[in-house]
C-alpha cells in the first residue's frame, strides 16, 4: 500500500471540503454563506456516491457498458489499488465544486444536486478518460473522445485541462445562462478572514494534489512541492502589487 497516496489523499480533500467552503463562504454576501458552505459539502458526498456507482468506470473505460457494469459500486476493483481509486476520485469531487463559484447565491440546493451527478458522468468522467487514460493504456477506445488523438496526446500532470479547464468553462457557461448576481459590484466580500484561512487550506491541500500525482516516487515528490511553494508565494506577491499598481491598495482578499 502507497501510504504518500493516502496523505496525499487526505490532503486533497481537506482542501475540497473546508478549503473552497471557507474560500467562496468569506466572499459572497453573509446571508448566503450558510448556502454556500451546505453546497460544497452537499457537491461533495454527491460527486463521491456518483464516482462509486458508475463514474469510476466510466474514468477508466469511457462509455464501454461491459466495463461500466462490471465496476458498478467497485465491485471489480483490487483491494490493493484501493488508494488509487480513491486519490482519484478526490480531483472528481474538487472539480465540481471549483464551478460551485459560477453559480454561487443564485441556485438552490436540489440544482446543486442534480447539476453535480450529470456534470461529473457525462462531463468530468468522460473527460479523465480522454485525457489520462486513453491516450496511454490499452483500454478499446469506443467514444467519440478519440478524435482528441489527431491533435496529439495531452500531457496534464495535475488537472490543467481535466480539472481547470472543464470546471473554468463549466463556470462561464453557468454564469452566463443564469445572469449576473442582484447588486453585484456593490458588495465587497463579507468575511476576509475566512478568505483568507480558506485559502490557506487550499495552499497546504495542493501539496497532496500536486505531489500525490507521482506514482509514489518520492525522488521527485520534493521538486514538486518546491514548486508549488514557489509559485503560491510568487501568486501571493504579485496580485497585491499588481493592485497597487492599478492605483489602490494591497489586499488581504487578493493576497
Amino acid at each position: 500500500m502507497d501510504s504518500w497516496i493516502l496523505v496525499a489523499t487526505a490532503l486533497v480533500i481537506f482542501m475540497s471540503i473546508p478549503g473552497v467552503a471557507l474560500f467562496y463562504g468569506g466572499l459572497v454576501s453573509s446571508k448566503n454563506v450558510v448556502s454556500v458552505l451546505t453546497q460544497s459539502i452537499a457537491l461533495v458526498g454527491v460527486v463521491t456516491i456518483t464516482l462509486l456507482v458508475a463514474g469510476n468506470a466510466i474514468m477508466g473505460s469511457g462509455f464501454n457498458i461491459t466495463a461500466i457494469s462490471d465496476g458498478f459500486m467497485l465491485l471489480g476493483a483490487s483491494q490493493e489499488g484501493l488508494e488509487s481509486t480513491i486519490f482519484g476520485f478526490t480531483f472528481a469531487i474538487i472539480t465540481p465544486i471549483l464551478i460551485l463559484g459560477g453559480f454561487a447565491e443564485r441556485v438552490k440546493l436540489p440544482f446543486v444536486f442534480i447539476f453535480s451527478a450529470l456534470w461529473t458522468l457525462l462531463v468530468y468522467c468522460p473527460f479523465a478518460y480522454w485525457v489520462w487514460v486513453a491516450p496511454y493504456g490499452d483500454v478499446p477506445q469506443t467514444t467519440l473522445l478519440t478524435l482528441f488523438g489527431a491533435f496529439g496526446d495531452a500531457y496534464d500532470w495535475a488537472g490543467g485541462i481535466v480539472v481547470h479547464q472543464a470546471a473554468g468553462v463549466a463556470a462561464l457557461v453557468l454564469a452566463i445562462v443564469i445572469g449576473s448576481r442582484k447588486g453585484f459590484g456593490k458588495s465587497v466580500p463579507h468575511n476576509p478572514t475566512m478568505v483568507f484561512l480558506g485559502a490557506s487550506v487550499l495552499w497546504v491541500g495542493w501539496f497532496g494534489f500536486n505531489a500525490g500525482l507521482n506514482d509514489g516516487n518520492p525522488s521527485n515528490a520534493g521538486h514538486i512541492i518546491l514548486n508549488t511553494q514557489v509559485s503560491a508565494a510568487t501568486a501571493a506577491l504579485i496580485w497585491p502589487l499588481f493592485e497597487a499598481i492599478r492605483g489602490g491598495k494591497p489586499t488581504l482578499v487578493g493576497a
